[in-house]
């Protein structure tokens, strides 16, 4: 359920293998089984089983949840570019509370008041090559559970390359905003480090964070050749003409496609989608999935457009990026000079 504006997501890369929805279909029977952990020795004291049913926690997927998400989208000409399909579901994870003994410590607690269920929501989708899941939670502990569920076999890490992040920076600087012809970033900003724990605050996409998020800090960073490894970023799809913005999104995303996205602010014209039952039934498009057509359009077509347009820019920007550094190097030196650290004093430290 979408609480914030700000919430996190997190995507994996399915192994080749997995190769047809029929696989998909068949991962979400998985079942995962484990122990509540209780102190053996005093389990042995009372005569409890350590394979007590009480203390026996399930994790697995909720199929009757399972909705199909089809998705056009359209290029600035209006032609379809793109049609994705995606199946959402909810995973059900069993946690246990950390006291797992009666008021006397004598016994066990009831099964119930030992385990509760957290629901979580996962995104499968699939590109031209690979089938992909966005596990909708920014907790390590129940993305590891949905991982076993997934088959941690089946799973593989994205890594995105670093440069791609320097590369949208200097488009900001040295482009006047502009990524291409029909992407614009009208506002960023940058961070040395990853998505980690919860996303669900507005520091994400404004310029409130401790970490590397204000253009000075950047260009410092930058400058030294340090590698930025996320960016928080207003970007801008434009029409042909270039005079209207076909979607708007704010969001963060960082070299493992972590994502914070602004659900509120951001808005998408150029993409239609539908939710249907397994069996093809029409369901309403409520707050909840116009959320995952946002995490869809973004993990499976904005980050991917973002990744093709270095690659094409990837040579040009070999070629500029050590002379765009050294005039970072220098605006920073020139701004310390001006408003910080006096030339003489400067002089007085190099002697």
């Amino acid at each position: 359920m979408v609480r914030r504006n700000n919430r996190k997501a997190a995507t994996y890369k399915l192994t080749p293998n997995i190769s047809n929805w029929s696989q998909i279909d068949d991962l979400l029977e998985t079942i995962n089984t484990r122990l509540a952990r209780a102190d053996k020795r005093t389990l042995s004291k009372h005569g409890i089983d350590s394979t007590d049913d009480r203390l026996k926690m399930e994790n697995c997927w909720k199929p009757l949840t399972k909705k199909v998400i089809e998705m056009k989208i359209k290029d600035a000409s209006g032609s379809v570019e793109r049609s994705i399909k995606a199946k959402s579901v909810v995973a059900s994870i069993e946690r246990n509370h950390q006291n797992v003994w009666n008021a006397t410590k004598t016994d066990l607690k009831r099964h119930e008041d030992i385990v509760y269920k957290e629901h979580v929501d996962a995104i499968f989708y699939k590109d031209d090559l690979n089938f992909y899941v966005i596990f909708v939670t920014s907790d390590p502990v129940i993305i590891d559970h949905l991982k076993l569920l997934v088959g941690i076999e089946n799973i593989v890490n994205i890594n995105i390359e670093n440069n791609l992040f320097s590369w949208i920076y200097w488009k900001y600087r040295e482009n006047n905003k502009s990524i291409s012809n029909h992407y614009r970033v009208p506002f960023i900003n940058a961070f040395t480090g990853v998505l980690e724990g919860e996303a669900e605050d507005d520091t994400l996409l404004n310029g409130k964070s401790a970490d590397v998020s204000n253009l000075g800090a950047i260009d410092l960073h930058i400058a030294v050749g340090e590698h930025l490894q996320s960016v928080g970023i207003q970007l801008e799809k434009l029409n042909s003409e270039k005079s209207n913005a076909l979607s708007q999104l704010f969001f963060k995303f960082d070299h493992v496609q972590s994502l914070a996205v602004d659900f509120k602010q951001s808005i998408i014209t150029d993409a239609e989608y539908t939710v249907s039952d397994p069996d093809g039934k029409s369901e309403e498009k409520n707050e909840r999935f116009r959320y995952f057509s946002l995490l869809i359009y973004l993990n499976a077509y904005i980050i991917p457009k973002l990744i093709d347009l270095y690659s094409v820019d990837e040579q040009h920007f070999d070629d500029e990026f050590y002379e765009f550094r050294v005039r970072l190097a220098n605006k920073v030196f020139n701004n310390l000079i001006k408003h910080g650290v006096g030339i003489d004093k400067y002089d007085a430290l190099q002697n």
